[in-house]
């Protein structure tokens, strides 16, 4: 079973990735939490991450510093920095990681297309 991440500050946001990911992976178990703290705090105590969804524009740890934490530890997930507002020089980091951007307000199709070797014929 796909054990898939959300990371956001906004509960609204948080709320549509999984309703989202839960018509793409009604299997997966998803997870949730508000902060990039959060998110690297889970990541201590998990077995496994086969994805996570991350916003950048958070208070504490940026998307991309959280991304490099569940790197470290989950070598072989899959990595998506979600924004509403995407700079270059962020933009750069993200590809620096081999970690792909998707733009807000997320499409349900781009995030099953990078999701596909983890979720198979569930999409």
């Amino acid at each position: 079973m796909a054990q898939i991440l959300i990371v956001d500050d906004s509960s609204a946001i948080r709320m549509l990735m999984e309703r989202m990911l839960k018509e793409l992976a009604p299997a997966a178990d998803l997870t949730k939490v508000g902060s990039g703290e959060e998110a690297v705090n889970w990541a201590q105590d998990a077995k496994t991450l086969s994805a996570a969804l991350i916003d950048y524009n958070m208070p504490g740890l940026n998307g991309v510093e959280v991304a490099q934490a569940l790197r470290e530890k989950f070598p072989e997930c899959i990595l998506l920095l979600c924004t509403s507002n995407i700079q270059d020089t962020v933009r750069q980091r993200a590809t620096d990681i081999q970690m792909p951007v998707i733009n807000k307000p997320i499409d349900k199709d781009i995030v099953a297309d990078f999701l596909l070797p983890i979720i198979g014929d569930e999409a």
